[in-house]
């Protein structure tokens, strides 16, 4: 029984489940569909699949169709490049502080597939990941896109935060999981030690004082982190708090930065500094705020086609006492929200290029689910459709391999495909009426998706 499946076995009358139908036809073609291509939309197109790739897209009429293929009518519907989350915890699902039943790696990577998310760049990892990695997608999971396990200062973020919010033993064995460095060649030695044993293209570091007055790293430890990892052929990304943070870390050389600042609004000289430095961020409006909305508002319909009861369930009934830090700090969550969609704002209006991730698996960002909410909460801050669905596809894809071989709708590209109902360019909403997925060419039937 596919791992999904188990974990919501019972559930049938409540969720969206997906596995893999039989080994992938010869050849799918899906006519007279709408097609986004992953930064413009094109109507009334046929679009032509083979193995794992797209084999051919034009006007309808004039695609040749293949005997014996597959046919799907994409009348009244829009066909997308496979959604793309570049700040995902892979071993969390999402479920409030004060539930944890331990890391479901497998069952997470089938639920952004489920949800059409089909690549993720997973922020932090440990060797389980690595392995589930290398066994590649295997019809139901999303393709990972790993960055280490992660380097920060010793007693720094993350670790004060898991030890407050974890329960025991967890929350004592954590920081003895998490790489640390107190200077330069300490950095260095973490890098190496990472590269050796994950070989990843990505590597994550910390450069942040979260809850405030944690311990950091200072900046030559942080561009020595960050000069070893490109000499080890990983990209370094960062994750960031505050303005400062964003430009020490983008002026040293970050690929990328794993925030929009949430600590304060940024100031204009910072806002030019990162307009200079051009190194995109990546969105995580709901990382604070998540888990209070879910509890005051409930959840979305998507989130309840596709998330777990029990994960759900958890929710409106928190404890008396929830863990101190999460207490003391949650004021400080909800201006957070504010201060990260207003200077989303800024950047984006400065022409510094965002993309778009969810720090998906913290309280109340569900893997996939998440993505979707992030989308819309975009859009409804007043960034058009289109451009927030390109964040979210094409360009995302660009960032995380620069070869050029997934991310859009166009002949030679994998086929990572999302068909839905209606047009999610004029629409946004649409995006949560799944018809499809295509998975490496492999289609996953979602049921009990919720229609409009």
């Amino acid at each position: 029984m596919p791992v999904l499946l188990m974990l919501l076995a019972g559930c049938a009358t409540h969720l969206a489940w997906v596995e893999a139908t039989k080994p992938s036809p010869p050849t799918t073609f899906i006519a007279g569909v709408s097609v986004f291509d992953g930064e413009v939309l094109l109507v009334d197109q046929d679009v032509l699949l083979g193995g794992d790739r797209v084999l051919a897209m034009g006007a309808t009429g004039t695609v040749p169709g293949v005997e014996g293929a597959t046919r799907v009518n994409g009348g009244g519907r829009t066909l997308l490049p496979g959604l793309i989350d570049l700040h995902v915890h892979i071993d969390a699902n999402g479920e409030p502080w004060w539930r944890f039943r331990g890391p479901v790696p497998e069952a997470n990577a089938a639920a952004y597939a489920a949800a059409g998310v089909t690549s993720v760049l997973v922020a932090r990892h440990s060797g389980s990941v690595d392995r589930l990695a290398e066994r590649g997608t295997e019809g139901k999971r999303t393709h990972l896109f790993l960055a280490g396990p992660s380097l920060t200062a010793p007693r720094g973020h993350p670790i004060p935060y898991m030890k407050a919010t974890l329960p025991w033993p967890v929350s004592t064995v954590f920081p003895l999981t998490q790489p640390t460095a107190s200077n330069p060649a300490e950095a260095r030695a973490q890098v190496r030690t990472v590269a050796e044993a994950h070989h990843p293209p990505f590597y994550k570091v910390y450069y942040d004082d979260f809850p405030s007055g944690s311990p950091r790293l200072n900046l030559e430890t942080l561009s020595a982190a960050m000069d070893e990892a490109r000499a080890r052929g990983m990209r370094p990304i960062v994750h960031v708090g505050s303005g400062r943070d964003a430009v020490e870390a983008a002026e040293a050389g970050a690929a990328l930065l794993m925030h929009s600042p949430y600590e304060a609004l940024l100031t204009a000289d910072e806002i030019d500094a990162l307009a200079r430095a051009q190194v995109p961020f990546v969105t995580t409006l709901r990382c604070f705020s998540g888990a209070f909305e879910i509890v005051a508002d409930g959840p979305t319909p998507f989130e309840r086609a596709f998330v777990a009861p029990a994960t759900l369930d958890a929710y409106p009934h928190p404890p008396a006492r929830i863990p101190g830090m999460v207490a003391r700090e949650s004021a400080r969550f909800v201006e957070n929200g504010r201060n990260e969609a207003a200077n989303t704002l800024s950047l984006r209006a400065a022409g510094v290029p965002f993309l778009v991730g969810t720090d998906g698996g913290v309280p109340g960002v569900f893997p996939g689910a998440g993505l979707h909410h992030e989308i819309e909460a975009l859009v409804h801050l007043g960034i058009p459709e289109q451009e927030v669905l390109a964040a979210a596809t094409s360009r995302a894809a660009a960032f995380l391999d620069p070869s050029g071989g997934f991310g859009r709708v166009a002949p030679g590209q994998r086929a990572d495909l999302l068909l839905v109902r209606g047009d999610p360019t004029t629409d946004i909403m649409a995006i949560d009426v799944i018809e499809a997925v295509w998975l490496d060419g492999v289609r996953l039937e979602p049921h009990l998706v919720g229609r409009r």
